[in-house]
């Protein structure tokens, strides 16, 4: 095995010279083409924009909750608070 070696690693230099006579050396031979790398970075860019969309709504979401808590007034589907003037018109 260990004479075996010399051989193979010399092989292995003969196909990657080879390699590089046609694909040239500034290319590694596993680049994404052009087209793939667009695709990526696309998605790369709505992956981005769907971030800020969902923090944009659960801050407008919890801007509405503490609004909603400080103040019961009327909304249909809600039940005025023990305080509230609704119930105590005399306040």
């Amino acid at each position: 095995m260990a004479a075996e070696a010399p051989d193979l690693l010399c092989r292995a230099q003969e196909v990657d010279d080879e390699k590089d006579r046609r694909c040239g050396t500034v290319q590694r031979g596993d680049e994404s083409p052009a087209e793939l790398a667009f695709r990526e970075e696309r998605f790369e860019k709505k992956r981005e924009a769907i971030a800020v969309l969902e923090a944009k709504a659960q801050a407008a979401a919890d801007q509405a909750e503490e609004e909603g808590c400080k103040e019961h007034s009327g909304v249909p589907g809600t039940r005025p608070s023990a305080t509230s003037p609704m119930l105590n018109p005399a306040s």
